[in-house]
């Protein structure tokens, strides 16, 4: 979760990054290797990134100065702008309410707890194992 203001390119970069790096980086990878592990787990990455590319392809029709900030939750987030906007994103029956910031007000969005990006321990632990069965599998497929 982000609770500091982030403009409209930092949000777009950061939303298609891993997407970028974990799908399309490792399918180039597992072609070249012939890794077939690796592209298996690159494809179920993309998968489970949809929300990603949907959440990024509503961003992209948004004004170019609005600023994002994480909910307090995992499922929501604030637009925040110099004007007030109700944009319709193209979907049915769906507008979007950027809210005009207003100092003060747009500070009690953020939720100060909130200090640092933290990565939970089963996910290490899930990465780990997706490197060490990827590297298994690519010496077993190189063995035979």
């Amino acid at each position: 979760m982000c609770q500091e203001r982030i403009n409209k390119k930092a949000v777009l970069i950061s939303l298609m990054a891993p997407t970028f790096f974990l799908t399309f980086i490792a399918l180039i990878i597992a072609y070249i290797f012939r890794i077939d592990l690796l592209g298996i787990l690159a494809i179920f990455n993309l998968s489970g990134a949809t929300g990603d590319i949907l959440m990024t392809l509503f961003i992209l029709r948004l004004p170019d100065d609005i600023k994002y900030i994480d909910y307090d939750n995992v499922i929501g987030f604030y637009l925040l702008s110099k004007k007030d906007y109700i944009i319709d994103i193209g979907f049915k029956k769906i507008n979007v309410l950027v809210f005009k910031e207003s100092g003060k007000d747009s500070d009690k969005l953020i939720n100060k707890d909130i200090k640092t990006l933290t990565i939970s321990k089963p996910s290490w632990i899930i990465l780990g194992a997706f490197i060490i069965i990827t590297i298994i599998f690519y010496i077993l497929q190189t063995l035979i």
